[in-house]
């Protein structure tokens, strides 16, 4: 029972000159596998997939899963915080919504637009 298992999984390598391929099921398509040895290629393949758009360790494990077999998430941690771009950009923070004012009676709130009208007295009829 335990040959066939290893048969039905080794039918999804394959030899491609001297790359080895993976078929990914998911993705439908053929994924590059490194052994340990290729650790630079590896590290050199996921900063190719990374400055595609510098977006940050999610986007970048997403993209990644769908060309390298396999691949860790330390592996895409280290190469996006050794990327400078990312390093110069910093991380982008979650904008808080905004507090809404609450009236408990009318007349509470008032709202004013103070627009100098004077600079559009020559254009759209002071307006």
């Amino acid at each position: 029972m335990e040959r066939k298992a290893f048969t039905r999984s080794a039918d999804s390598f394959k030899l491609q000159g001297t790359m080895l391929l993976n078929f990914w099921k998911r993705g439908n398509k053929w994924r590059r596998v490194y052994l340990e040895s290729e650790a630079a290629e590896k590290k050199a393949h996921l900063e190719v997939i990374h400055k595609r758009g510098h977006c940050g360790n999610a986007a970048t494990r997403k993209a990644a899963i769908e060309e390298i077999y396999p691949i860790h998430y330390t592996e895409i941690m280290t190469v996006v915080g050794d990327c400078p771009v990312c390093k110069h950009k910093g991380t982008r923070g979650k904008k808080k919504p905004k507090k809404t004012i609450i009236e408990n009676e009318p007349g509470q709130r008032y709202q004013a637009d103070l627009i100098d009208l004077s600079a559009y007295a020559d254009r759209n009829d002071g307006y």
